[in-house]
């Protein structure tokens, strides 16, 4: 798989509603409903691009496969198909 261009990857998840958190990392946490769900990944302060190794970790981080996630980035996902995805794995709950 191909390198990602690590401000692409951080305007994408931006764009998703994830949250950036700067510590010494960039971080991005996802909420839900105003509360926060405990998903989160990080990104470097260096902008270099994100490897095959980071991707597969990110991905991890946010319960997606590589694949998944290189379509989100691309934005060929949406946050709502996201949202879909970690209900199918319970990691969220089911919306009332």
């Amino acid at each position: 798989m191909a390198n990602l261009d690590s401000r692409k990857v951080e305007n994408a998840l931006s764009k998703k509603g994830f949250t950036l958190e700067s510590g010494d990392h960039k971080y991005f946490r996802l909420f839900l409903n105003g509360k926060d769900t405990g998903i989160y990944t990080k990104t470097s302060h260096n902008g270099q691009d994100i490897g095959d190794i980071l991707i597969s970790k990110m991905a991890k981080q946010l319960y997606m496969n590589k694949a998944f996630f290189t379509l989100f980035i691309d934005c060929a996902k949406s946050r709502k198909d996201y949202e879909h995805h970690l209900r199918e794995l319970k990691i969220i709950p089911e919306i009332e």
